[in-house]
């Protein structure tokens, strides 16, 4: 189980820096203060933000099983 539950953390945290890397051109052009910002970058920004939330929340359970598992259990609750 310690195996799957890392290719989990590894491949979350792989994608999380991958995202930010895609978000770097949108991010740049969003604070150039010559162009106003369009609806393009807006929707490439949320497109991107919402991908970084769901891997980030992937990682979070991700993180929490593998705690669990090394948790004896007589320390759990149920």
């Amino acid at each position: 189980m310690h195996d799957v539950v890392k290719t989990w953390l590894v491949g979350a945290q792989y994608g999380i820096g991958a995202v930010m890397l895609l978000m770097l051109p949108v991010c740049g052009s969003m604070t150039d203060g010559d162009r106003p910002l369009g609806a393009a970058n807006v929707f490439l920004l949320a497109l991107w933000l919402s991908i970084l939330h769901l891997l980030a929340t992937i990682h979070e359970i991700a993180a929490d099983s593998w705690g669990k598992s090394y948790v004896h259990h007589k320390y759990t609750l149920y």
